[in-house]
């Protein structure tokens, strides 16, 4: 899939003030240094910020505090402050090729997340003016011409990167996923192929080609893509999604079940994957089971549309929905001693009226319960006169 660059974090070298420092004992700035980062791992970036703020008061030149101060606040979500960091590298360290293309690269990405695609996209052209040869600029450029639709531009783009480092993993499976949007299958698969042929063991490129497989109805090769995978990475989620899936178009519902359950493991809320085995377990006719599991995803999204009409439809079907009870009676659902379920009929001041006879599952009771509603409502009385003779 297309995936945006990371931040790229750099030391850098020494300037001749910090070697002075350093000479003298004190090593203040590479301490505060130090401390910023070891705050930005623990996410108290805030901290981090003032550390990185402190080695700038050391040593002025030292601007790689300013990226990773850069980067900081952009994870605190102060990305206009974060883009006029980044664009105070570029005016400070214009001949410091490497800091100067991390800035550039960092403050592209910010643009890219805040939506103003057409700025991120000429401060890639910016930075390919310096140096036309930027795979990884061309890269990130393609990702962004992906992201508006513009896809024959990002194939271009695709290309003139790999042109330059033909045998780039990631930019190959981004090639491969803009080809994929644009319906080029055929291409995609290629592109994937290579990748396998440099990377054997690339699970991107294994999972994409098993949903390509799937997409074209071949289960079985899809289901081995996956397996692939999953032997790399066992607790892969989306590998384990896409091959409860595979399972269940071929009829391998309880392995479905399997994979499902492993995925959850990893992403418990995921209303995706929670519908896929409620809808499996429904078709192995565990019907209790399936109720329950849209009621957790339902806990977790009670508007969602699609979640609700499976609920309310599969509580049709179980028995659940059975209208109103008798005026000031109740229906009691328990389990006897047998372990099995029964109803009993019972009026507003607590007689019984009536008691059911035992059943193997709370869904057939509650059909029971369904049963008596639908079918007493105007039904005759009959008087029997020799009971026994009847039953004979």
């Amino acid at each position: 899939m297309s995936s945006r660059a990371v931040f790229v974090e750099e030391r850098g070298k020494m300037t001749p003030q910090q070697r002075d420092i350093r000479d003298k004992g004190e090593l203040t700035s590479e301490l505060w240094i130090e401390r910023g980062d070891q705050l930005a791992d623990e996410e108290k970036y805030e901290e981090a910020i003032a550390a990185y703020e402190k080695v700038r008061a050391v040593d002025p030149q030292y601007c790689y505090a300013l990226n990773r101060k850069g980067n900081a606040l952009y994870r605190l979500g102060r990305e206009e402050e974060a883009i006029e960091t980044f664009s105070l590298i570029l005016d400070l360290v214009p001949e410091d090729p490497l800091l100067w293309d991390l800035a550039l690269n960092n403050m592209a990405n910010v643009l890219r997340d805040l939506g103003r695609y057409e700025e991120a996209i000429a401060a890639y052209d910016r930075a390919l003016e310096r140096e036309p040869k930027n795979f990884m600029a061309l890269n990130n450029k393609a990702n962004v011409l992906s992201d508006i639709g513009r896809d024959e531009e990002a194939i271009a783009a695709y290309e003139r990167a790999l042109a330059i480092n033909p045998e780039h993993i990631a930019i190959l499976c981004n090639k491969g996923y803009a080809l994929l949007g644009m319906g080029r299958t055929k291409e995609a698969i290629e592109v994937y192929r290579r990748v396998l042929e440099i990377e054997p063991e690339n699970t991107i490129a294994l999972n994409n080609l098993g949903n390509i497989y799937a997409e074209q109805g071949k289960y079985a090769e899809a289901l081995g893509m996956y397996d692939r995978t999953l032997e790399i990475e066992p607790e892969r989620p989306s590998a384990l999604f896409n091959r409860g899936n595979a399972l269940v178009a071929l009829g391998q519902l309880e392995r479905a079940l399997e994979a499902y359950a492993a995925a959850l493991g990893g992403e418990p809320e995921n209303l995706v994957l929670l519908n896929n085995k409620a809808c499996t377990l429904r078709d192995l006719g565990r019907l209790e089971e399936a109720l329950g599991t849209y009621e957790a995803a339902l806990r977790i999204a009670p508007e969602d549309p699609a979640l609700r009409a499976n609920f309310e439809d599969l509580k049709r079907e179980i028995g659940r929905e059975l209208g109103p009870a008798p005026p000031g009676g109740r229906f009691e659902v328990f389990v006897d001693r047998a372990g099995q379920y029964r109803f009993r009929l019972k009026a507003s001041n607590g007689e019984v009226i009536a008691a059911s006879q035992g059943y193997s599952s709370k869904a057939a009771c509650y059909k029971g319960i369904e049963s008596v509603r639908r079918n007493a409502e105007g039904a005759e009385i009959v008087e029997i006169e020799d009971e026994q003779a009847q039953e004979r």
